[in-house]
């Protein structure tokens, strides 16, 4: 038995809600999620500096997903949530 998938989709309905603006970055933790690309280390590894040296952050907590074809597991997401990072960024690479 053969089974074919369609990789088609419709067209995303609905609203993206993006996440309030921090008045400060002073004192703030980070989260980094690399996705594991070539030079995305390298690159999220310099932005970290630079919201340190720039705005304040205190702590960045960085964390690379294992594969990068694959989403990030939850438990990832999890770990910001129990760290209380105050904001997320997720970078790629390449």
């Amino acid at each position: 038995m053969i089974t074919l998938l369609d990789p088609r989709s419709g067209p995303v309905v609905g609203r993206v809600n993006r996440a309030r603006r921090l008045p400060a970055l002073a004192g703030k933790t980070a989260g980094i999620l690399w996705n594991g690309r070539s030079y995305g280390g390298d690159l999220l590894d310099r932005i970290a500096a630079l919201l340190k040296a720039r705005h304040g952050v205190e702590l960045v907590l960085s964390l690379k997903k294992a594969y990068i074809g694959n989403v990030a597991p939850p438990a990832y997401f999890d770990e910001f949530v129990a760290k209380k990072v105050d904001l997320a960024l997720v970078g790629l690479g390449d």
